[in-house]
């Protein structure tokens, strides 16, 4: 099972890439939308920022992305923080 961890400027990437390495997970930084075909599981780290959040999502086209990877394609998402 490959995790996906969406780098989208925001959010601690580091540290949830540590956690999951440290109980044995394969996971990797996306760094563009178009990866998320090659994961199995996606995580979208948060922060405080709703507005400047969203903004970056929009920016760098991770919306249509993700909504063909979660909604279309049932793979499951884990929102942490403002990712929820």
């Amino acid at each position: 099972m490959r995790i996906g961890i969406i780098n989208y400027g925001m959010g601690n990437l580091g540290s949830n890439q540590n956690a999951l390495e440290s109980i044995g997970a394969d996971s990797f930084i996306l760094g563009s939308p178009n990866m998320l075909e090659s994961v199995d599981r996606i995580i979208l780290p948060g922060v405080g920022a709703f507005a400047a959040a969203m903004k970056h999502l929009q920016e760098g086209h991770w919306i249509p992305a993700l909504e063909e990877a979660v909604i279309k394609r049932q793979r499951p998402l884990l929102g942490i923080c403002l990712g929820m």
